[in-house]
C-alpha cells in the first residue's frame, strides 16, 4: 500500500511538473512592450525608426521592411542607433570607446578586431551566450546541424559569442564576372574568347575598328576588393590579396611573379588605351551606364550591374553575353577564389552587447532566436505569406504575379537582406535578365578561398597587421596599373610588404587557419 501510495505521489508531482512546464512554454510573439537597439542601418532599417519612442509611436514603419516583418512576428521592437558594423572602422572604435553600446552590437570581431571575439568578450563589449542557450533553442538546434557555423561562432574557450548572418552560397559572392557585346564580336567576325590571349586580342580588334567605343571598363576598387578581378587574373592562378590553388599552401599575390606579370599586362592594357580612361574614378553607376549606351564593349562588373545595363541599353541589335573566368590555356581551371567550400558567415554577426540591461536580456536573446526558426527565416527571406509569397501543396515557394523584383534582384514585396539566421532561397530572387550571367559565373571547377574562421591567435595578428599591409598593397596596385609606380620597384615593394607590414605574419596564420579548417572539412 505504501508502494502504490509513494507511486500515486510521485505521479500527481509529475503531472504538476508537467502542467507548470506546459503553462510556461515561451511562444511568439512576444508582448511588444521592448524596443531593442541596434547599430544597424542603411536599407536593412530603411524604414525604421531611430529611437525606443519613435518605434512605438510609429509601430506602421514596420510593415515596409524584412527587419520590420521578423520584429513584429517576434513581438518587439528595433531601431537603430545609426553606427556601423565594421569593427575595423573608426566609426565602430568610437562607438565602443563612448560607453553607450546597443543591445545588439552587429560586428565582424572575428575578422578584423584585434584579439577576436574573445578579447571583445574579455572588454565586456560582448556576453558569451553560453548560459542563455535555454532561450535560444532554434539557435542552438541550427549550430548542432552546422558545426562549421558553430566552429566560427565560438571562441577557442568554447564561448558563444554571437549569432552568426549567413547566406546560401549558390549565388553567394559568385555574382561577378566579365560582360561583352556579343554584336560588335559578330561584327568583327569573331569568336566568344575564353584564354586572356583572346579576349586581349579581341579588345585591341575592338580599338581599331570602332575608336570612339573603349574597349574595356571597371572599377578601379574591383583590382583589389572582393576577389572582383579574378575573372582576370584567374588566368594567372592568382587573385589578391590570399587564396589557395592547390588545396593546401595559401598564397600572397604580392609574392607571386604571376600577380607581377598580370598586373603588367593590365598596366599595358590601359597605356594601349584599352581601359576606360576614366579607370581611377569611375564607380559602378558609371561602369553600367557606359555599357548600356554603347560607350564600352566589355565590362568586369556584379550580374545585377550587367542585367541592368542590358535592360536600360536602347542600342538596336545590341546583344550582351557573359564569359567564363580567364584561362591561359584552354583546359585550365576556372576558379572561385572567395568561397573554400565551407558554409561560412559573412560580415554581420549579432553579438548581445555588454551594455543590455538586464530586464531586456531574455527578449533581446529571444528576438535573436526567432531569426533561426523556419519562420524567422521565410519571414527575412521571402516576407509575408499570403502577401509576397504563398506556399504550394509540396510546401514549395510560389511568388504572385505582382512579385517584382528591383534593379538589385530584391523583391520589392520584401527586401531579402542579411540578418542573423540564414537566409535561403536565393534563386528566388534572380530574374530573367539576371540569370544568363549567373549561369555562367557560377560555373567553376574548383574553390580557392581562404577567408575562414581565425582563432584567438589568429585573429589578434591579422586584426593588427592586416589592414595597414591592404591599405599599402592597394597603393601599389593602383600606382602600377596606372604607371606612377615602376615595376622596377617591385622587389622593394615586395620587401616593404615582408619588413614594414608583417605580409609573412598574416600569411602565417592563414596557412594556420586553412590547414585547420580545412582538414575539418575534408
Amino acid at each position: 500500500m505504501k508502494r502504490i501510495l509513494s507511486l500515486l505521489v510521485a505521479l500527481i508531482m509529475m503531472l504538476g511538473l508537467v502542467g507548470t512546464a506546459v503553462a510556461e512554454e515561451f511562444t511568439y510573439p512576444m508582448d511588444g512592450t521592448v524596443a531593442i537597439s541596434i547599430n544597424f542601418g542603411g536599407e536593412n532599417l530603411d524604414n525604421n525608426a531611430k529611437s525606443a519612442e519613435e518605434a512605438f509611436a510609429n509601430p506602421e514603419k514596420y510593415l515596409f521592411n524584412a527587419i520590420g516583418v521578423v520584429s513584429e512576428a517576434a513581438g518587439v521592437y528595433v531601431y537603430s542607433n545609426g553606427a556601423s558594423w565594421d569593427s575595423g572602422s573608426e566609426e565602430f572604435q568610437y562607438m565602443l570607446l563612448g560607453g553607450e553600446l546597443p543591445d545588439i552590437l552587429v560586428n565582424n570581431f572575428n575578422k578584423t578586431y584585434t584579439g577576436g571575439a574573445a578579447a571583445a568578450i574579455e572588454a565586456g563589449y560582448i556576453i558569451d551566450l553560453n548560459p542563455y542557450t535555454d532561450w535560444m533553442p532554434n539557435y542552438m538546434a541550427y549550430l548542432d546541424e552546422n558545426p562549421d557555423v558553430r566552429m566560427q561562432v565560438t571562441t577557442d574557450d568554447g564561448k558563444l559569442w554571437g549569432c552568426a548572418g549567413v547566406e546560401d552560397t549558390y549565388y553567394m559572392y559568385k555574382d561577378r564576372g566579365i560582360v561583352l557585346r556579343k554584336d560588335i564580336l559578330d561584327a568583327l567576325d569573331l569568336e566568344v574568347p575564353t584564354t586572356f590571349d583572346e579576349f586581349e586580342a579581341v579588345l585591341y580588334a575592338v580599338k581599331e575598328a570602332y575608336p570612339d567605343m573603349i574597349p574595356f571598363s571597371s572599377e578601379m576598387r574591383w583590382m583589389y576588393l572582393q576577389h572582383m578581378f579574378s575573372s582576370l587574373s584567374n588566368a594567372y592562378n592568382c587573385s589578391y590579396p590570399f587564396y589557395c590553388v592547390d588545396g593546401e599552401n595559401v598564397e600572397f599575390a604580392m609574392y607571386s611573379e604571376g600577380y607581377k606579370t598580370f598586373l603588367q599586362r593590365i598596366a599595358t592594357w590601359y597605356e594601349d588605351g584599352l581601359i576606360d580612361p576614366d579607370f581611377a574614378s569611375i564607380n559602378k553607376g558609371g561602369v553600367r551606364g557606359k555599357l548600356a549606351n554603347g560607350e564600352v564593349f566589355a565590362a568586369n562588373q556584379q550580374a545585377s550591374n550587367s542585367a541592368t545595363s542590358v535592360k536600360s541599353c536602347t542600342i538596336e541589335g545590341a546583344e550582351f553575353v557573359a564569359i567564363p573566368a580567364l584561362v591561359l590555356n584552354e583546359g585550365d581551371p576556372v576558379r572561385n577564389y572567395y568561397l573554400s567550400g565551407m558554409k561560412m558567415i559573412n560580415n554581420y554577426t549579432f553579438s548581445v552587447s555588454g551594455d543590455c540591461p538586464e530586464e531586456k536580456l531574455e527578449a533581446v536573446i529571444r528576438y535573436l532566436d526567432f531569426c533561426y526558426s523556419q519562420k524567422g527565416q521565410e519571414l527575412l527571406s521571402y516576407g509575408k505569406e499570403g502577401v509576397s509569397f504563398t506556399k504550394d501543396e509540396n510546401g514549395n515557394i510560389i511568388f504572385p504575379e505582382v512579385h517584382v523584383l528591383d534593379s538589385s534582384g530584391k523583391n520589392e514585396l520584401c527586401k531579402r537582406t542579411m540578418w542573423a539566421g540564414e537566409i535561403i532561397g536565393g534563386e528566388y530572387f534572380v530574374d530573367e535578365y539576371q540569370k544568363p550571367f549567373l549561369d555562367v559565373y557560377v560555373n567553376y571547377d574548383e574553390n580557392a578561398g581562404v577567408d575562414l574562421p581565425r582563432n584567438d591567435v589568429e585573429a589578434a595578428v591579422y586584426g593588427q597587421y592586416f589592414s595597414d599591409l591592404d591599405s599599402y598593397c592597394q597603393e601599389k596596385i593602383v600606382g602600377l596599373v596606372l604607371g606612377t609606380e615602376s615595376f622596377d620597384n617591385w622587389d622593394t615593394i615586395v620587401d616593404t610588404c615582408r619588413n614594414a607590414y608583417h605580409a609573412d605574419e598574416v600569411l602565417a596564420v592563414l596557412q594556420s587557419s586553412y590547414t585547420r579548417n580545412m582538414a575539418n572539412v575534408k
